[in-house]
């Protein structure tokens, strides 16, 4: 019984934190070059392992 009473006030707790927050979040503005630059961040982000250079294989060298 202790355990649901506990569930449900974090429950009821976690609706009422994300309802707050998406009304805050539903009210802000933000300028157009900060949404640009949001995105490139993300974009950047997103593709670190295609931008960073890879590491060459080392050369395999033939007996002669």
């Amino acid at each position: 019984m202790k355990v649901w009473l506990v569930s449900l006030v974090v429950l009821l707790l976690a609706v009422e934190a994300w309802q707050g927050a998406y009304q805050w979040i539903a009210h802000l503005v933000l300028p157009v070059p900060v949404l640009l630059l949001a995105g490139a961040v993300l974009a950047i982000a997103s593709n670190t392992r295609q931008l960073l250079p890879t590491s060459p294989k080392p050369a395999i060298k033939a007996d002669e």
